[in-house]
């Protein structure tokens, strides 16, 4: 994989590919001639370093401090958060709370790409569907389809 950073100048190019930052130059006969080679990871850190910004992976959970929820302290020296009290006991540290939150988010992720299922409501779909065709070939299948694309239909008395 290389990128190309596009040059205000026709004669300067950025290529960028796995391992390396090339800084290329155009030459008079139109060769081009490498002017430094720079190690991917440090050319990253350098700008991380000027911008004042953290290079994480692609599929890095990025959370920005302003969308945390407020906390508020409390008399009895704990915190809330969201109607949830928290202890900030001696013995809870910071990233205990770090902790919790990993768990959470990975619960998230999982759920994310494992939808719990509604059996009952599978059940519902497929008969609602049993009653418009005259063909029973696995409707609960279909209807669990369905149902993990946001279908419900509502129980009958």
């Amino acid at each position: 994989m290389s990128t190309t950073i596009k040059s205000l100048t026709s004669w300067v190019r950025i290529s960028v590919d796995l391992t390396d930052v090339g800084i290329e130059t155009t030459v008079p006969g139109g060769r081009r001639e490498i002017i430094r080679a720079i190690p991917r990871t440090d050319f990253l850190a350098a700008v991380a370093a000027e911008c004042n910004v953290r290079i994480v992976p692609a599929d890095a959970i990025v959370i920005e401090r302003g969308e945390l929820p407020e906390v508020t302290p409390r008399a009895d020296g704990n915190v809330m958060c969201d109607g949830i009290v928290f202890s900030t006991s001696h013995t809870v540290v910071a990233d205990d709370y770090r902790e919790i939150g990993a768990r959470a988010l990975a619960v998230a992720a999982y759920l994310d790409a494992n939808p719990p299922v509604d059996d009952v409501q599978v059940l519902l779909i497929s008969e609602a569907l049993a009653d418009t065709v005259n063909i029973r070939n696995d409707l609960t299948k279909q209807a669990r389809r369905l149902y993990l694309a946001g279908v419900r239909v509502e129980a009958s008395k």
